[in-house]
């Protein structure tokens, strides 16, 4: 089987990623770890998705959580040329962004929520 069908490789490829970004971030800025606020500015530096003329996705910082809203079809031209699930799309931005968020912080927690159109990926402090 060629690894790159290998959906439990592809998630390590991202998860390694993503931990590697946020440790960078966290030498950068000479922190242990970030608070909410400073995340939610790492995430919109990191997590950059189309145009944001395209409104399809964005993030809400509200009291003590970050809600990062993707409009479903984001991505998916994209993904459908070349034959990949979308749902395989979706697992890999999942687990991109909470082994991310995690590594900022251990105390974050990361929660995906599926509304009509929407998906929203939430972070909080569970502290």
């Amino acid at each position: 089987m060629d690894k790159y069908d290998d959906r439990d490789f592809l998630l390590d490829i991202y998860a390694a990623q993503a931990e590697e970004l946020a440790e960078k971030a966290k030498i950068r800025d000479n922190v242990d770890e970030f608070n909410l606020d400073d995340a939610f500015e790492i995430i919109n530096e990191h997590f950059v998705e189309r145009m944001p003329c395209d409104r399809l996705s964005g993030a809400v910082k509200e009291e003590g959580k970050i809600i990062w809203q993707h409009q479903s079809r984001l991505h998916q031209e994209f993904w459908q040329q070349t034959g990949i699930e979308l749902e395989l799309m979706y697992q890999l931005y999942s687990k991109w962004l909470e082994v991310f968020i995690e590594n900022l912080n251990p105390a974050f927690t990361h929660t995906r929520e599926i509304e009509n159109d929407y998906y929203n990926d939430i972070f909080f402090n569970e502290a």
